[in-house]
């Protein structure tokens, strides 16, 4: 996307690229924001956080790992919840902004088309592939669906809360003054 340009006029720029390979353990991803940190990075994209939950190496494989040695799933969480506990923490303590991504669980709903009144089959994103309640750590949180349309089901800010929207260059310009009008 480097040098493509918007339909406001807006250009895409350059920018760096940590890429990380499987174990995704949320130490990894911790390290990642320790290193943009020191480069003086203003803001992080993180494509994705599931991966140190689902993925290969991931919370829920070291968890699964650690039951089947111990013979214990619960207290196998102990052995792994600190991880992803000092990843939320590094993402909420860094002078850094942060876009996570995550993604969701889908389900297949049939609903009746009201213009030609035939049945049809619609994708819908259910819940992020994340720790439960992993979306009360964000300032903001905006369900995407397969159309490209936004909810911001949760939003401090007040620029998106409970409203519908398709995400564009002001919808980032918004973000940034609300920044700037914090000490």
């Amino acid at each position: 996307y480097v040098g493509k340009k918007m339909d406001d006029g807006l250009v895409i720029g350059e920018y760096n690229v940590i890429r990380l390979e499987a174990p995704f353990e949320a130490d990894k991803y911790s390290k990642c924001i320790d290193i943009c940190n020191e480069a003086e990075i203003e803001v992080v994209i993180i494509d994705s956080t599931t991966h140190l939950w689902a993925g290969v190496g991931g919370a829920l494989e070291q968890q699964g790992t650690i039951a089947k040695r111990t013979g214990n799933s619960y207290t196998a969480w102990r052995d792994v919840n600190p991880q992803i506990t000092r990843f939320i923490d590094k993402m909420l303590q860094t002078d850094v902004h942060i876009i996570a991504t995550m993604r969701s669980k889908t389900e297949y709903v049939q609903e009746k088309d009201q213009s030609t009144g035939k049945t049809v089959i619609r994708k819908v994103g259910l819940a992020p592939v994340m720790r439960d309640g992993m979306e009360y750590e964000f300032t903001s949180f905006i369900e995407i669906d397969a159309e490209h349309n936004a909810f911001g089901s949760k939003d401090r800010t007040g620029i998106i809360d409970q409203k519908y929207f398709v995400i564009t260059p002001q919808t980032g310009r918004d973000f940034m003054r609300w920044l700037e009008s914090g000490t």
